[in-house]
């Protein structure tokens, strides 16, 4: 769940329809107010500022960022086949939110336990910290990553990283942490190279490591791929993002957390999707082949595709859904969808309905659990239940003597659940505590958070 889709304090949950909801929630808020020799690549760097990555600086909010860019050296340009191919550039930053959006990443458990015949460095102490970073186009599957520290006084600020993928940290030079914290510390933009569909490649990553017990180590992608597609004769920019941190940027999932991302245009009319088998581009569809490592996209027209048939429930706007065909989005009309046939989703859903004063009543539904995944096939009409009824929970916790109360809603598939009233979200419910003898009687103000 979102931030956004919390408040600070909860109310009793209760399991309602839409339209008790939505009065219940009426009625609280009236109560309420040069060249790499060791990537063989090409590497040129720019700060980027008046002129982001998609042509607007709001893209990195104003800031400058130091972004370097790999260009693969090639005697030629790519020939062009019925498939387009078209060749993308890697770029890379300290600081890719700023330019990419939110990434996800791999999350880590480190141990203490050498790994057995690896050549390892001198560390400062005895017993120092290990992982492996997988990624498929490592020569072994993965890289070894080691964590030092200055002094056993300071917090682990040291790391070695298997960046040449010899299989030995030995001849590596340790990176100094850039950031800490009271129990974070955090490393990079820390450069590898891994083999490429046509060579060396570069990538860069980022560490965030929790210093206590346990030690965990959340790894960050911190470079993407850009360049040009052409479709329906149309030239678009397409952005490439690792988004699961593995080093390869053509992964489809049933699991959104698992799939790469391929982001089309710029500015306010960008649109960023999962990777899949398939991509709607101007209202149509072409089958999608990213490289393993992002170095180009091929385009062909869909026109061999089968499609079934899914039934929505009547009250449904708009349905999204995604699994390794990509992410489809759109309206039903008279209750229905068709997507190619395979494994999906739920990914996003709204219901909107107008109460008697026209006000209108919007439910926007997000993320979703194992439950939402259904199978499309051409034998059958397959009907799809979700939406209303939604589900309003309290939870609550002590800590020193003080109570805690957050409320939510969620759906009946687990999605989170945001109402808003003529496009904006309705003020905040209250909480009211009273005992039975009312002795104790008080309101409290809940706040989105």
């Amino acid at each position: 769940m979102s931030a956004r889709d919390k408040y600070d304090t909860q109310l009793e949950g209760r399991v309602m329809s839409v339209k008790t909801a939505l009065i219940a929630i009426v009625i609280a808020a009236s109560v309420a107010g040069g060249c790499d020799k060791r990537t063989g690549a090409k590497a040129r760097e720019r700060s980027v500022e008046a002129e982001g990555i998609d042509g607007k600086s709001s893209e990195i909010y104003g800031v400058k960022h130091k972004v370097i860019i790999y260009e693969p050296q090639t005697e030629e340009p790519a020939k062009t086949t019925a498939q387009e191919q078209q060749r993308f550039t890697y770029h890379s930053s300290s600081s890719p939110d700023a330019i990419v959006g939110g990434l996800h990443h791999q999350r880590i458990r480190l141990t203490a336990d050498k790994p057995e015949l690896v050549n390892l460095p001198d560390f400062n102490q005895k017993y120092p910290l290990f992982f492996k970073w997988a990624s498929p186009m490592a020569q072994n599957g993965f890289l070894f990553v080691a964590i030092d520290r200055t002094s056993e006084s300071t917090l682990h600020d040291l790391l070695y990283i298997d960046s040449n993928g010899d299989g030995s940290l030995e001849d590596e030079t340790a990176r100094r942490a850039n950031r800490k914290s009271t129990r974070h510390v955090y490393f990079g933009p820390v450069q590898v190279r891994l083999k490429g569909e046509e060579g060396p490649i570069p990538r860069t990553l980022h560490f965030t490591l929790y210093d206590d017990d346990p030690h965990t180590l959340f790894v960050y992608s911190s470079g993407w791929y850009l360049g040009t597609i052409t479709a329906n004769g149309a030239k678009k920019q397409c952005m490439l993002i690792d988004y699961n941190a593995n080093g390869t940027f053509n992964d489809k999932s049933l699991d959104p957390l698992e799939s790469d991302r391929i982001r089309i245009g710029a500015g306010d009319n960008k649109k960023t999707l999962c990777v899949g088998n398939y991509i709607e581009i101007y209202d149509k569809l072409y089958k999608l082949e990213v490289a393993s490592d992002g170095t180009s996209v091929k385009l062909a027209v869909a026109n061999d595709v089968e499609f079934g048939r899914i039934r929505l429930p009547e009250t449904i706007t708009e349905f999204t859904a995604g699994g390794e065909n990509g992410l489809f989005a759109g309206r039903p009309y008279n209750g229905i969808v068709e997507l190619p046939l395979g494994k999906y989703r739920v990914d996003r859903w709204n219901s909107e309905r107008k109460d008697d004063s026209g006000s209108c009543w919007k439910l926007e539904a997000s993320g979703s659990s194992q439950n939402s995944i259904f199978e499309v096939n051409e034998m059958e009409e397959i009907e799809l239940d979700f939406g209303e009824t939604i589900i309003s929970s309290l939870n609550f916790d002590m800590r020193s003597g003080t109570y805690y109360f957050r409320h939510s809603m969620k759906g009946q598939l687990g999605e989170s659940i945001v109402v808003t009233r003529n496009g904006a979200r309705p003020p905040a419910p209250r909480l009211r505590i009273r005992n039975a003898d009312g002795t104790y009687d008080q309101s409290y103000d809940f706040k989105y958070g």
